[in-house]
């Protein structure tokens, strides 16, 4: 039972972060050409540290309410608002916001596994 739970935390976790990762790095390259140099991209980055905070979350045992997912539909709604100004952005929200909620979900599975192995 101790193997499901973790093996549920852990797809969980790659549902969260994978697909608005994925989907960040197919919209916003990490690297921009200016010139002769190329620079980081500084919303890519910043979209990647998003993509990581349900692991953030799981590590710190905070995952109590559905923190990552909601933070995602906010940043849904706001690129819609801002759509004229960034595609991308909204569709890279739409994902994480999605993906997050699917990981929600495996990890309050997981976390019902749990309370049955020790209850």
């Amino acid at each position: 039972m101790k193997l499901k739970v973790i093996g549920l935390t852990s797809l969980g976790l790659l549902v969260s972060i994978l697909p608005p990762l994925i989907a960040t790095a197919s919209y916003f390259p990490l690297w921009i050409e200016r010139s002769a140099t190329a620079t980081v991209s500084g919303v890519a980055v910043f979209l990647a540290i998003l993509c990581f905070v349900p692991l953030y979350k799981k590590i710190l045992s905070t995952l109590r309410s559905p923190s990552a997912p909601i933070l995602w539909t906010v940043l849904a709604v706001l690129m819609f608002v801002m759509k004229e100004i960034s595609d991308e952005m909204f569709v890279v929200a739409v994902v994480g916001a999605i993906s997050n909620l699917v990981g929600w979900a495996i990890f309050k599975l997981a976390k019902r596994l749990r309370r049955s192995d020790n209850g």
